[in-house]
């Protein structure tokens, strides 16, 4: 566990990247409070996760782009200094469906989905390939994650 009393001071290089995702501050280092995932690169017509809830909250904040985020209220087009914040329970979902790339910062409450990333990091290193679908849905079940729906479609607008 890290000492919560001495700030935490780490350049891009030296974070954990699980899954293709830079994990930046995880629960170890808040001692469970809080993940903090980002920049991550999203490419044009990334798809994103399924439709899905979990009980911990997640604020998205872009950094650069239009990101599309799915809530029950709708389709939500999210330009760079934006934000979505997503309370435990409230299914959603993100992709880019632009035709740039879009940089996006995650912060998750209290920490854990860092345990996700690392866990498909180690599947799909014994693959040998990225999850598919199914795989990764399974995978986010089995981390307590409900899924309502499948994957949006990115076709770029």
């Amino acid at each position: 566990m890290a000492d919560h009393r001495r700030p935490l001071v780490q350049q891009l290089n030296d974070a954990s990247v699980l899954s293709g995702t830079l994990v930046r501050v995880t629960g170890e280092d808040s001692d469970g409070k809080v993940a903090i995932l980002g920049p991550n690169r999203l490419e044009p017509g990334w798809r994103g996760p399924a439709l899905h809830s979990h009980a911990f909250e997640e604020t998205f904040v872009v950094t650069s782009g239009t990101a599309t985020f799915f809530t029950d209220e709708g389709q939500h087009e999210v330009e760079a200094g934006g934000l979505v914040h997503i309370p435990g329970g409230c299914p959603h979902s993100f992709a880019n469906r632009s035709e740039e790339p879009v940089e996006i910062w995650t912060i998750a409450v209290p920490s854990g989905i860092e345990h996700f990333f690392a866990e498909r990091d180690q599947q799909e290193k014994r693959g040998g390939a990225d999850l598919d679908d199914e795989a990764n849905a399974r995978l986010m079940r089995g981390r307590g994650a409900t899924i309502h729906g499948d994957r949006p479609d990115a076709p770029a607008p």
